[in-house]
């Protein structure tokens, strides 16, 4: 894991979610960072970096803020500090995946993606 802090940071505003993944992830060997909100990773980026980025389609930008489209924005922190970021991006919104994959992300769909389909990503960075 040289010159990363963690293997994954995790952006999902769903602690059932976060919990989930986190559990899965870490008992697959995986270090695992969360966040809930765009400035969360904000905040991570200024100090750490991680070998991958999971990115929920929609999530608040600052806490008791409404949820948005948010992770094209995130793309471009991440991008900014680590132009070759892995990143995920996943979500419901199938007509989303074009987009996603036009900005070299992956497209997980939400409804059928689950901790071991993530694990196998990151095991193939």
């Amino acid at each position: 894991m040289s010159g990363y802090n963690h293997d994954l940071f995790h952006l999902d505003d769903s602690g059932i979610i976060r919990m989930a993944y986190e559990c899965e992830l870490e008992g697959s060997g995986f270090s695992v960072a969360n966040g809930v909100v765009l400035s969360d990773l904000a905040n991570y980026l200024e100090s750490q970096r991680a070998r991958a980025y999971l990115l929920d389609g929609n999530f608040p930008r600052f806490d008791d803020d409404t949820e948005d489209l948010l992770a094209f924005e995130a793309v471009e922190m991440i991008r900014e500090k680590d132009p070759q970021a892995k990143i995920g991006i996943m979500t419901s919104q199938r007509d989303l995946e074009g987009r996603i994959e036009s900005i070299k992300a992956r497209f997980f769909d939400k409804n059928k993606t689950d901790p071991k389909d993530i694990a196998a990503w990151l095991r193939a960075a």
